[in-house]
């Protein structure tokens, strides 16, 4: 009889990802640090025009729980006041990604 080892925890195994944008159409992307070290992580990607927008949060598993299955529930007060900018609910797709649609940014003349 052969013995496996259990699978290795890789630093992705500590977060639900909360995907904002498709990957797709971006040239690069970095992570970025909230608040406090292993809390909640921005990603961001660049576009071809050189903007920075946010692709994906990464939201620590110690700041959350899932409630019903399906359902992310954010705990830390902090994490919910950054992702506050999220608009409408946020799905479960599988595992531990969600989908959530962005904050809608609105310009008018003058901000061109």
């Amino acid at each position: 009889m052969v013995l496996h080892s259990p699978p290795k925890k890789t630093p992705e195994d500590r977060f639900f990802r909360i995907e904002v944008r498709p990957r797709k159409g971006f040239t690069s992307f970095q992570k970025r640090y909230v608040g406090k070290k292993d809390g909640l992580v921005r990603v961001s990607g660049k576009r071809p025009d050189g903007r920075w927008v946010t692709v994906r949060w990464l939201v620590n598993k110690k700041d959350a729980h899932v409630n019903g299955g399906r359902q992310l529930i954010l705990d830390d007060p902090r994490v919910r006041t950054v992702l506050k900018n999220i608009r409408g609910r946020i799905v479960h797709v599988k595992g531990d990604v969600y989908v959530a649609r962005p904050q809608r940014v609105r310009f008018d003349e003058t901000q061109t």
